[in-house]
């Protein structure tokens, strides 16, 4: 993991949520309904956002002629 590196502290609330800034959010590309991965690394947890498979692969693909149904 390169580049800066943001920090920020947060509350865990009674059911073990946290939220996630908005600048770490526009800066890790994380929407609203995104999925996330987490893991851990000794006491660290990190959390990765996952790339949906429709936005990784979208415009890669041409359909040079429509099928008639």
């Amino acid at each position: 993991m390169g580049g800066i590196k943001l920090r920020h502290s947060v509350k865990v609330d009674n059911k073990g949520r946290i939220v996630i800034s908005k600048g770490l959010r526009e800066k890790t590309k994380i929407k609203e309904g995104s999925y996330v991965k987490m893991m851990t690394e000794g006491k660290t947890i990190i959390i990765e956002p996952i790339e949906s498979i429709a936005d990784k692969y979208y415009g890669a693909f041409k359909i040079k002629k429509c099928p008639r149904t």
